[in-house]
């Protein structure tokens, strides 16, 4: 019968681009009931949450990005949907959040950047609180809901399988359109050179690398674990559309991953067709890689990610000495994106706050590596930490869910 249910929810969602929204709500609100009423099984949860996690990206994604209903975007709507089935998860398999290691921390972290949610949504910036709440405090839950229900190195593999096929979607048909151009499913970024970069449907090309670089880990991971020559295979053609999106941190952070994976199998023999691709595209990398230096123009302002560094810390040093400490978030809309994820931290939280986050993220990732010795952590880590300096992945919904998963999964699996 769940089966059934998810085969009809997902039909739901194709005929939803066709015949809107509301073909799709009672759907979403019988899964609610059911959840609330009728369900309290491990099983149940597992492929509720997989399920929904893994058609995110060719679904709401791709297609409602900038649409909204209700007044809310629908991403959001999507995303604290997960949340609260999350939440639901815990209460009705009755989760011990002490049999987590390091329990205290996501709790903690959940309720500090809680508070900033609170206190901008006070300040009337509705919007920005939650993009602040999902960004930052959004993959707790998971850490929790997700790290219980996968009780096993079985089914943590089947979970990543399940998130993996969507994304193998991406991957073939970026891997087409890296070759065919369309301009509807590029976007161009320059002023006196221009580059196309990769999108597809998506709102921007970090949207769609995001998710070819998760495709991408996951199949260095599995490849590990069983050692199929199709994951392989795979693995050199996810790198092909990623350099498509022309994303200069996705560029160095797949690498990273890279030789993590080959250093891990011991086989560095493997880098030589990465190699060859990089000598072949060798002059156009070069030329999308100097253009990260700083341009200034009298109306556009500077461009580049070193401009976009010098307008954060500018705003930082133009803080008051209690903003400095503890940041601004209420204007998190209004001062942008400055591409750097320890900038942002530094102007939106504060000196406290880049302390804070950073101690956080890096003693999560010595108890679990240090537990497990997976080496999945250590790639996802390698991505999003390197990714944190050239832009705000770690920001990014999508991303915090699927860290704070992993780490629920290696913290509540192994022993203290």
């Amino acid at each position: 019968m769940i089966f059934l249910l998810y085969i009809i929810g997902i039909l739901l969602f194709v005929l939803s681009f066709y015949f809107g929204y509301i073909v799709i709500i009672p759907f979403v609100l019988a899964l609610l009931f059911l959840s609330l009423l009728l369900v309290d099984s491990k099983v149940f949860y597992f492929w509720l949450l997989s399920l929904l996690i893994a058609i995110r990206p060719i679904t709401i994604d791709l297609f409602f990005w900038d649409d909204f209903i209700f007044g809310f975007k629908i991403t959001h709507i999507y995303s604290f949907l997960l949340i609260a089935l999350c939440f639901l998860a815990v209460f009705k398999l009755k989760v011990d959040l002490k049999s987590f290691n390091l329990w205290i921390i996501p709790v903690i972290f959940f309720l500090y950047h809680l508070a900033y949610f609170l206190n901008s949504l006070l300040n009337g910036n509705v919007y920005g609180s939650l993009e602040y709440f999902l960004r930052n405090a959004g993959g707790v839950p998971f850490f929790f809901a997700i790290g219980y229900i996968l009780d096993s190195e079985e089914k943590f593999i089947k979970f990543l399988k399940i998130i993996l096929i969507p994304l193998l979607i991406l991957v073939f048909f970026s891997l087409v359109f890296s070759f065919y151009k369309i301009d509807e499913l590029y976007m161009i970024t320059g002023n006196q050179k221009q580059f196309w970069r990769l999108k597809l449907l998506y709102h921007d090309s970090a949207q769609l690398v995001i998710y070819l670089t998760m495709a991408f880990i996951i199949l260095c991971y599995l490849y590990i674990k069983e050692r199929k020559f199709y994951y392989l295979l795979f693995i050199y053609l996810t790198l092909i559309p990623i350099y498509a999106t022309q994303t200069r941190s996705a560029w160095v952070s797949s690498l990273a991953v890279f030789l993590i994976f080959l250093i891990w199998i011991k086989k560095p023999h493997y880098l030589i067709p990465f190699i060859i691709f990089f000598i072949l595209n060798f002059n156009s990398i070069l030329e999308r890689w100097n253009y990260a230096g700083i341009e200034f123009n009298e109306e556009a302002g500077f461009s580049g990610r070193v401009g976009l560094w010098k307008i954060g810390l500018g705003f930082f040093l133009s803080y008051d000495p209690i903003y400095k400490i503890f940041g601004q978030v209420g204007n998190i809309i209004a001062k942008g994106d400055f591409h750097n994820q320890y900038i942002s931290w530094l102007v939106y939280n504060g000196i406290f706050g880049l302390v804070f986050n950073s101690l956080v993220l890096i003693l999560l990732f010595i108890k679990s590596f240090s537990l497990t010795k997976n080496p999945m952590i250590l790639m996802v880590y390698a991505w999003i930490m390197i990714s944190g300096f050239l832009g705000n992945f770690l920001s990014m919904p999508n991303v915090v869910v699927f860290l704070w998963s992993i780490l629920g999964y290696c913290l509540r699996n192994y022993p203290k």
